[in-house]
């Protein structure tokens, strides 16, 4: 025993280092003798020869002297394992199978098997015949997977229905610009431009979601773009609504309107024929199927200070659990040419005086500090509910967010929910040619929470002087309309990724606006590397509705946990969850599976999250790519198998090595050493060829070797990672029969899969056949049955698979042969 393992120790350590063939094709007698020398006194040293230094360098770390490394090979027998049993008794210093003048140092090109990846799949047909040498094969073509991360959300976009959408009359009226109702509008509609249609190609429309509104001067009846709304009751208010007294003091409902207002099935004499024209149809809010809860700040009813009635309507708003809270007014007057109280006045202040924000806010507007103090205290309590929407002024002027809008500059807390809007007039066609004017205040200190939208010539729902019809519209300008737009746009969000808080709505909003129209100064780095651009003017941009409905930057799987609940029970800790790239998650389909796994998961919704952990529903099935499909035909040996190709060279009897010509590269790195340990077993060390090799089915003929690669169709799938890896192993007679066995590692042909194994196999003849049984056991990373999982299926993944078969060869008569492996 101690004789068989130091033998395969030494073929180990002198293999696994590039063998010199060249110099040991010129030798004759024992292997040992290319590592030692007798020198002139007789005593036996190691060789000096340069051919051989690494090798004798591999043999001396054995820790053994040169003559106890001789005596271990002295006299051993050689076995080609590969060969049949009469081959191995032949006494020929060197067979040349493919040729009569093989060159060993020649690398020969590779020739295709047309066996392809199929021969893979080939043995689990059966028993293949064919006349002349019998065999068979497949071929096929490869499925592909559809691409998903074009698609966003479980609202999937639908290009007909977008174009349906911007078609509608109804929808075009949110904007009156010149011509616009005789079809020639020479502006962008103001809903296009933030990419409002691209929610309504999704199905999204604002359902079972509040906006809040604090505001002035409501329709005291219900306006026909309400109608519906107040009907199924989704209008509250609280305390007490006020009424515009002329065509040009309906602030709130107008607000409201472009916020909420019905959907009326693009009817074109919804307003009774009041303006005989395309006006007839009226128009519609963005988050149209929204429910609206309505504050008045003119409201004294309960609340003669307007510090308590603010805080109210927050604390109302929170109450409702609105996820927008839209406010187009601030304090004083702020139009251009009056001045507006900035935000950076309030800083100053600050500074000058170390005064908390509150007492800030008193030594700069007036009131009472421990009311500012209430209201920081409301606006950070909705925020755990709602998103704060603030109209950012109307002076351009001012380089500044006037003070309310620009509130979270000074109180910190309140910046992770709060949006503050500016007004963009926005002509041309498109957005890259459009000439881009802004005319409210610019952004200055809040550029980090500012955004901007187009709030000019909005056309919405109004009143009349006497307040006594329903049908009343009229075309304001601001940044009082371009805040709605935003908040209806949060509405629609909301509804589209229902595990997001407000601080993500507004992080999601903020990190995909449109900033390509001017160059950014300042970056803003949002969760898991996602940054955005903005300067001082124009903050991070335009609103683009479109593009945070899609995914942001990065794709990524969050691991579910077990459970029911809230979405953080469900999916795990968002912010804290192992994250991997959807790209780079797959199952590429071993031949084991055929397309049945594709199959079971087509049709089915999984969902990935984003850079900013927004969840999209995709097809479960196009994570899978089948492997080729095979197809059966009948050759001849020759053309299945291949020409020969591999190369047998004995040195001796006591050493013999297996090469495969056909494989790219140099040949010392493609080889099989066979060594004999007694007269009934023997040890081998392959590099890079298929272990089955060194197995009895290799053997086809007694005069041919017909040897085994992965793409053959007789080989042990299980092993043919061997043929990219090292193996070793043995064989011993027992009985009538033999008995081997194999270790291997190495990658898998098809996905480069790391592979680890054993086989054993137990052969003997029968008449003109060879037959034997054989088992095994491997270890795949990251994949299993030589198929390929990869990213979020795959982590720290180690399969295990056992397996079994039989195997047999031989002749029926002189001229047919058969193979069969199962």
């Amino acid at each position: 025993m101690s004789k068989n393992i130091a033998a395969l120790i030494l073929v180990s350590a002198t293999f696994l280092t590039p063998f010199k063939h060249a110099y040991a094709d010129e030798q004759s007698g024992k292997a040992c003798s290319l590592l030692t020398e007798v020198d002139d006194a007789g005593e036996i040293t190691w060789s000096s020869n340069d051919e051989t230094a690494e090798l004798v360098a591999d043999a001396q770390s054995l820790a053994i002297s040169a003559a106890d490394y001789q005596a271990l090979c002295a006299g051993e027998e050689i076995v080609q394992e590969a060969a049949s049993e009469e081959a191995a008794e032949e006494e020929q210093e060197s067979t040349q199978v493919a040729s009569e003048d093989i060159d060993l140092e020649a690398e020969a090109e590779a020739e295709k098997s047309i066996m392809s990846s199929a021969g893979v799949l080939a043995p689990l047909a059966g028993l293949g015949l064919a006349g002349g040498g019998g065999g068979g094969g497949g071929g096929g073509s490869s499925s592909s997977s559809s691409t998903f991360l074009d698609e966003s959300t479980t609202y999937t976009y639908d290009a007909n229905l977008d174009a349906t959408w911007v078609a509608r009359q109804e929808y075009k009226n949110s904007i009156y610009g010149a011509g616009n109702f005789n079809g020639t509008a020479s502006t962008i509609n103001p809903y296009t431009l933030v990419g409002v249609y691209n929610a309504y190609a999704r199905g999204l429309s604002g359902t079972g979601k509040v906006v809040a509104v604090y505001d002035t001067d409501y329709h005291s009846g219900t306006h026909l773009e309400m109608a519906d709304k107040n009907s199924a009751g989704k209008i509250t208010n609280d305390g007490s609504l006020t009424t515009g007294s002329d065509a040009t003091s309906w602030h709130g409902i107008h607000v409201a309107g472009t916020i909420a207002a019905d959907y009326n099935s693009n009817n074109s004499n919804f307003t009774s024929g009041a303006f005989g024209d395309n006006r007839d149809y009226g128009m519609m809010g963005v988050a149209y199927n929204a429910s609206l809860h309505l504050s008045d700040f003119a409201d004294t009813s309960v609340y003669s200070n307007s510090q308590d009635r603010l805080n109210a309507a927050i604390q109302a708003a929170q109450t409702k659990g609105a996820i927008a809270q839209n406010n187009s007014w601030g304090w004083g007057t702020c139009q251009t040419g009056s001045g507006c109280t900035t935000i950076d006045e309030l800083v100053t202040y600050q500074n000058n005086n170390s005064t908390s924000d509150a007492a800030s806010m008193t030594g700069v507007l007036g009131g009472t500090t421990s009311k500012w103090a209430d209201m920081i205290s409301a606006y950070d309590s909705y925020q755990s509910t709602g998103l704060v929407v603030f109209a950012n002024g109307n002076d351009y002027n001012s380089a500044n967010a006037s003070l309310q809008p620009g509130l979270p500059v000074v109180a910190t807390e309140l910046a992770d929910a709060w949006l503050t809007v500016g007004n963009l007039n926005i002509t041309g066609n498109t957005i890259s040619a459009a000439n881009m004017t802004r005319i409210g205040n610019a952004c200055g200190q809040a550029a980090e929470f500012c955004i901007f939208a187009d709030g000019t010539d909005i056309w919405s729902s109004t009143g009349d002087t006497n307040n006594s019809t329903n049908n009343e519209y009229s075309t304001y300008t601001g940044s009082s309309m371009a805040a709605p737009i935003v908040s209806g746009a949060v509405a629609l969000l909301s509804e589209a990724f229902p595990n997001h808080t407000p601080a993500q709505l507004q992080d999601r909003i903020l990190a995909s606006a449109n900033n390509d129209f001017f160059t950014a100064t300042g970056t803003t780095s949002f969760v898991n590397g996602i940054t955005h651009g903005y300067n001082s003017e124009f903050g991070h941009g335009l609103l683009d509705l479109a593009t945070a409905l899609g995914p942001v930057s990065t794709s990524s799987i969050i691991i579910p946990i077990e459970g029911f609940g809230t979405l953080n029970q469900r999916y795990g800790n968002i912010e804290t969850a192992r994250r991997f790239n959807v790209a780079a998650t797959s199952l590429k389909l071993g031949a084991a599976f055929g397309d049945s796994i594709k199959n079971t998961l087509d049709g089915h919704t999984a969902y990935f999250y984003d850079g900013l952990n927004g969840g999209f529903a995709f097809n479960a099935g196009s994570l899978v790519t089948n492997a080729h499909s095979p197809k059966t035909k009948f050759s001849d040996f020759d053309s299945v198998l291949g020409p020969d190709s591999f190369v047998s060279k004995k040195i001796s009897k006591d050493v013999n090595f297996l090469f495969d010509r056909n494989k790219v590269g140099g040949l010392e790195k493609r080889m099989m050493a066979f060594i004999s340990t007694s007269e009934v077993s023997s040890s081998y060390v392959g590099k890079n060829i298929h272990l089955q090799n060194s197995m009895s089915f290799a053997q086809r003929e007694s005069d041919s070797i017909k040897a085994v690669r992965s793409d053959s169709p007789f080989n042990i799938p299980f092993l043919q990672a061997s043929e990219n890896g090292f193996s070793m192993g043995g064989k011993n007679k027992v009985g009538e029969g033999t008995l081997s066995f194999g270790l291997f590692e190495g990658e898998s042909s098809d996905h480069q899969l790391e592979t680890s194994g054993f086989v054993s196999e137990y052969g003997r003849e029968v008449g003109a056949s060879y037959s034997s049984l054989f088992f095994g056991v491997t270890n795949e990373s990251d994949g299993f049955l030589e198929t390929s999982v990869e990213g979020a299926f795959a982590e720290e993944s180690k399969a295990k698979t056992t397996f079994a078969g039989v195997s047999s060869y031989g002749w029926l008569g002189k001229k047919w042969s058969y193979n069969a492996l199962a």
